[in-house]
């Protein structure tokens, strides 16, 4: 790259990009889905508080 050239900007990838390549992982996605119960207490709580 030239100094005359723009920098091309980075890809800053979203939550669902990152979220979709952990759980391309069987280990991450097992665990993600035995967590599941506790963050559905934990969006309760956070809703109850609102």
């Amino acid at each position: 790259m030239s100094a005359t050239e723009p920098a091309k900007p980075r890809h800053h990838p979203c939550w669902r990009e990152v979220r979709d390549t952990l759980l391309a992982e069987p280990e991450v996605q097992q665990a993600y889905q035995e967590l599941a119960p506790r963050f559905a207490i934990m969006c309760e709580l956070m809703a109850l508080r609102e």
